[in-house]
Formats: structure tokens, sequence, C-alpha cells
């Protein structure tokens, strides 16, 4: 599988900055102490902190649904809504600009991906009507 550095950009950037984004996840995780929260949902937090605050090709709002799904297979009973919980009081925290082009980036991939499904749609309805020419006899050509 490629991912064109994606892991390692990841993994690198958590552990360059790793004091700022366990400070994130004290300061939003109040009632657990980092070193209390379970290994798998810690780490699932400090990547979901990184891309939602450091990566800036990652839009927050996937960020956080990327790192509830995560949690909800790796992770114990009440991960998902764990991580749900404290990532998503980061997101309200953010700045309205930061929240506002997300909400747009998301737009704009819904649009991309609605054209790319009708240029698809379109070019499978034009091999169909080709086979269907194909497929006639030769006297009702």
């Amino acid at each position: 599988m490629i991912d064109n550095g994606f892991v390692e950009n990841t993994v690198f950037g958590v552990v360059e900055n790793i004091k700022t984004i366990d400070a994130h996840i004290v300061k939003y995780a109040t009632e657990w102490p980092l070193d209390q929260i379970t290994v798998i949902d810690r780490n699932i937090l400090r990547i979901g902190v990184y891309e939602m605050l450091l990566d800036e090709s990652i839009p927050p709002r996937v960020a956080i649904n990327e790192a509830i799904e995560i949690a909800k297979n790796y992770g114990g009973e009440s991960s998902g809504k764990f991580v749900n919980g404290v990532l998503g009081a980061i997101y309200n925290d953010l700045p309205e600009k930061v929240r506002e082009s997300d909400h747009k980036a998301e737009e704009e991939k819904k649009k991309r991906e609605e054209k790319e499904a009708q240029e698809v749609a379109k070019e499978n309805e034009k091999d169909n009507e080709e086979k269907e020419k194909e497929d006639k006899p030769e006297a009702d050509k």
C-alpha cells in the first residue's frame, strides 16, 4: 500500500510536537490525567490532535471522524465517545475562521465527488450505448 509518506509524516509530526499535543489533551480531558488514559486512546488522541491542529492537509472534522472510527475499532467500549468528546471540545474552541474553512472544504469535497460520479455515470452510459449498437444484428443497423 502506497501512502506517499503519510504515516511517516504523521508519526514524526506527533513525536516532534508531543508536548504541545499532550498539553491540549490534558486541557480538554479534564477528568483524566494523561497517564491514566489507556495507551490506545492516548495515541489516537495524539494523532487526532496533530491532524486537527498541525496538519493543514487534513480538515479538522475529517481528523475527528477518523479518530473516532479508529477508537471504536481498537479501543475499549467507550473509547469512541471519549475521543469524540475530547476532540470535539478542541474543535469547538478552534477559531471560527478555521471551522468555516473546514465546512467549505467538506462542501468542495462533496461537489468534487458528485461531479466525478456524474462523469463516471456518463461514461458508463456511453459505453452501454456503444455495446448495444455492437450487439444489434446487422439487419437492425
